[in-house]
């Protein structure tokens, strides 16, 4: 009996001996969980931030570009209007002010066009109109607001692509060196790469000059007739249209603040 006594209380302490690291790996585990949501959640705060700020920014853009525009709101007939281009309407200097300019003339142009709701042969022969209206509407946005620019960036990424390189840029205000919109990306072909190669590279943080062909890239988008995210949609225009421009380059050389004319690249 005594034997069988000892023989239980061994067990019981080899049990908790074997049970305390497992314990002790459950509440470490716990707590490298709960630092990493924490961080999760300042990044998430951070990013919350931004975009805040951004929607304030673009707002102050907004009052500012409708007031520019003001006296020409009043447009022609939608076939009236002459397929006019970008120059002559407006200069682009990023990304954000092609999008206020495309959303001006959506809301000027589509206002007065809303998309027929319900069923039946009626209201599908009016939903086939207004489709055709629109499509048209986005050849001629896409004609209008193609455009040769040249701007300030600055570089906050390249990478190789085989033989180009892959670059991340935000435009710039050439008065004060403003960012202005979000980064997007472009591509530098083989010769501008050679050459940015034989030179060193690129340099992250430093200020180009960017010129080439802006394309606005107006499309239509049966899949979208609200914003995916209120707010945050940066492709979408109205129902059914998005648009992701793009840029083709002619050429990236370092910006020369102090003189007109830059290295051609």
């Amino acid at each position: 009996m005594h034997h069988r006594c000892l023989f239980s209380l061994l067990i019981l302490c080899l049990s908790l001996v074997a049970s305390t690291p497992t314990h002790a790996q459950d509440q470490v585990s716990d707590q490298d969980r709960i630092k990493a949501l924490e961080q999760q959640n300042r990044e998430l705060s951070e990013q919350l931030a931004q975009k805040l700020q951004e929607i304030e920014r673009l707002k102050s853009q907004i009052q500012d570009l409708r007031k520019r525009l003001a006296p020409g709101l009043e447009a022609p007939a939608q076939d009236a209007r002459p397929a006019t281009t970008g120059q002559e309407e407006q200069s682009i200097d990023s990304f954000s002010t092609l999008r206020l300019l495309l959303e001006n003339d959506y809301f000027n142009d589509m206002r007065d066009t809303p998309w027929p709701e319900g069923s039946g042969r009626e209201v599908r022969t009016q939903q086939n109109a207004y489709l055709k209206a629109l499509n048209r509407w986005i050849s001629l946005m896409n004609r209008k607001w193609q455009q040769k620019i040249r701007w300030p960036v600055i570089l906050q990424d390249a990478r190789v692509r085989g033989k180009s390189l892959s670059c991340t840029v935000i435009a710039l205000d050439p008065v004060d060196a403003r960012p202005l919109g979000e980064p997007f990306s472009i591509t530098l072909d083989d010769r501008m790469a050679r050459r940015f190669s034989a030179q060193g590279g690129l340099r992250v943080g430093q200020e180009y000059i960017l010129t080439g062909m802006l394309n606005p890239r107006v499309y239509y988008d049966q899949e979208r007739p609200e914003p995916v995210v209120e707010g945050f949609d940066r492709k979408f225009l109205g129902r059914f249209v998005c648009f992701n421009p793009s840029i083709t380059v002619q050429s990236f050389s370092l910006w020369n603040k102090e003189s007109s004319s830059d290295e051609d690249g």
